[in-house]
């Protein structure tokens, strides 16, 4: 395996993970900030509804982040797997009154 797909698994593995489990503690805290502590005080549900929008931006970086990798991954598996065939001389045309190529 290369260094991109060794780059690829630990971002996949490791990386994505990671930030979307950071978009889970702050959608948990969220919840328990907006409806268990703060029903009667209104700065602690502002601070909930801040922690749903980070909680939010995190998903959606997290989504975003795996997308670019998937797509990457997919467009390197694809160009490896092009069958590219430089020793024939079939790409060459015959063009007339040209002489032939002497190697």
């Amino acid at each position: 395996m290369n260094f991109f797909g060794y780059l690829f698994a630990i971002l996949q593995q490791y990386i994505v993970p990671f930030i979307f489990a950071i978009g889970m503690i702050y959608l948990i805290y969220g919840i328990i900030q907006y409806f268990i502590i703060g029903p009667g005080e209104e700065p602690t549900r502002e601070d909930g509804r801040i922690n749903f929008i980070k909680a939010f931006v995190w998903f959606v970086a997290g989504a975003a982040l795996y997308t670019v990798i998937a797509l990457m991954v997919g467009f390197f598996a694809w160009t490896a797997s092009v069958n590219v065939d430089t020793d024939t001389d079939e790409r060459l045309q015959n063009v007339p009154n040209v002489p032939a190529r002497n190697d």
